[in-house]
């Protein structure tokens, strides 16, 4: 109940991919630079809900914020953006944040 996963780059991609597929195992990840990988997200079916803080820079030339290829020809990722999208949609959050 208590197992978290993070990484950069391909540790990142592979915190990501493993939280969807172990989800009933993994509590929480913090992938860094490593979004959702392409085409993964095809596959995208998180069992149950997985915390995830999500670190990306704007300006990091490895991991690309606004998605596509990751340098070096190590593939392609969506952008954070849809990244986060796809946590919350499988999460199932609401879509803007709620104050208490």
């Amino acid at each position: 109940k208590m197992v978290f996963s993070t990484g950069i780059s391909n540790g990142g991609f592979f915190s990501n991919y493993l939280a969807a597929r172990l989800s009933t195992r993994i509590a929480a990840i913090a992938p860094v630079v490593g979004g959702i990988r392409d085409p993964f997200h095809r596959e995208f079916k998180p069992e149950k809900p997985v915390s995830v803080l999500l670190i990306m820079g704007t300006e990091d030339p490895l991991g690309p914020y606004e998605g596509g290829p990751v340098a070096k020809n190590r593939g392609s990722c969506l952008s954070a953006e849809q990244s986060a999208r796809m946590w919350r949609e499988a999460n199932r959050c609401r879509e803007e944040a709620v104050k208490d």
